[in-house]
């Protein structure tokens, strides 16, 4: 395998520099002090709503209800928290339909010195996620993520993460082979899958791929409705990645279970920028690299009642045999690939 170290993203990882930690002291009455703070007037009621990586809570203030998220503490500094809120306010500008965070006084993100948290807040926004999709709503959907692409290539993302096999392969192997040390059953499984893989990389899949700021978790989950309008949601995974991370997900499920709707999606997607056909041969690549990162966030965040919960097969083994399962079916699909043409 060649091994490609990109020094642009040699010290932006994905899990931060320093070790995460949890939630024990964000309380209700520290949540609402939070908020008072500055200057909502709580009622008292406060409704924690689902989210894993970081804490959501919806309250009850006067003048009706507002929206606090809390970052996962110890994994982002500022400037790479800034770097997705400055991308969800470019795109607000320019009438993508996000959900963006409330500005006050001009600032979006806030930092707590006494729980070392970063929060911001957001206007309550009530929406569904639509099951049913018709022509008039794909190809609304393809127009959005084109004009979002073209927003996001604007200009870089600085301190953000990059799709590449040095953070989304390399970081991660090493990290399960240490996690998963004393177990000798999956380490053979594992090693064995990462030797195979290894030996289809002779050069750097990514090398024609363009980069620009994305979204880096779209998916029908993250694009809510009202009435007839969609928005995108959650862009907390944001990183710098070719245009097909976005699109792989929407596009295949649209494949599967609308077919007849993939010309519409991707010629809504083409009024606004040119459809990456050249990058669909990384799709097999992008499962193996996401299985993988899911895999190692849940391992990280395992301590997390939130996730023991979500996860409460995790220590067994045929947790870690389905995931090895999986990591192989992609990877022979990946097989069939060239890649001789990036």
């Amino acid at each position: 395998m060649v091994k490609i170290m990109n020094e642009e993203n040699k010290n932006k990882s994905i899990w931060g520099d320093q070790q995460t930690l949890l939630f024990t002291q964000l309380l209700p009455e520290v949540i609402l002090d939070i908020a008072d703070s500055h200057g909502f007037k709580t009622t008292g009621r406060v409704l924690t709503l689902n989210s894993m990586e970081n804490r959501v809570y919806e309250m009850e203030v006067e003048q009706g209800s507002i929206v606090a998220k809390f970052y996962r503490p110890g994994r982002w500094g500022l400037e790479t928290l800034q770097d997705e809120h400055d991308f969800m306010f470019d795109l607000k500008e320019q009438e993508i339909p996000i959900v963006a965070p409330s500005q006050i006084d001009g600032e979006s993100l806030f930092f707590n010195e006494e729980l070392s948290l970063y929060y911001c807040f957001y206007e309550r926004f009530g929406g569904r996620i639509d099951s049913e999709l018709t022509k008039d709503k794909v190809e609304s959907i393809g127009r959005t993520i084109a004009r979002m692409h073209n927003i996001g290539e604007m200009k870089p993302a600085k301190n953000r993460s990059r799709l590449d096999l040095d953070t989304f392969y390399h970081a991660n192997k090493a990290f399960l082979l240490e996690f998963k040390s004393n177990d000798s059953v999956f380490l053979g499984q594992f090693n064995y899958f990462c030797d195979e893989f290894e030996k289809t990389i002779v050069d750097d899949p990514f090398k024609n791929a363009k980069y620009l700021r994305a979204h880096g978790d779209l998916h029908f989950g993250n694009i809510i409705w009202r009435d007839t309008s969609h928005y995108l949601i959650d862009f907390d995974d944001m990183l710098m990645a070719p245009s097909i991370q976005d699109l792989f997900f929407i596009h295949q499920n649209i494949e599967t279970t609308w077919p007849d709707l993939r010309d519409s999606f991707i010629d809504s997607y083409e009024l606004f920028r040119e459809y990456p056909f050249h990058e669909e041969k990384l799709i097999p690549l992008l499962r193996i690299l996401r299985q993988l990162n899911y895999q190692v966030w849940i391992s990280k965040r395992h301590e997390d009642l939130a996730f023991q919960r979500g996860f409460p097969q995790f220590n067994q083994g045929n947790f870690w045999e389905i995931f090895v399962g999986d990591l192989r079916l992609a990877l022979m699909e990946w097989q069939q690939k060239s890649i001789s043409n990036y």
